[in-house]
């Protein structure tokens, strides 16, 4: 997960649907990098709460419970 945090960076997006690239980015993340561990998942969804504005933390929560059964 260390990779992630180093490598990283944002890019500043206007999405026609936000609700699907931020899922298909998210489950493109969490499988590319094969991050499986409680820890490394949690990273992920504070990563994108950090990310992405205050309008968008309930759909981002949302989408990682429903891409991670939580």
């Amino acid at each position: 997960m260390e990779e992630l945090r180093t490598e990283g960076f944002a890019v500043v997006k206007f999405l026609s649907s936000p609700h699907k690239n931020i899922r298909d980015a998210m489950v493109e993340m969490i499988l590319n990098n094969g991050i499986n561990h409680h820890e490394d998942l949690k990273e992920v969804l504070i990563c994108y709460l950090r990310l992405n504005t205050n309008e968008y933390h309930d759909m981002n929560i949302n989408l990682f419970q429903r891409c991670t059964l939580i």
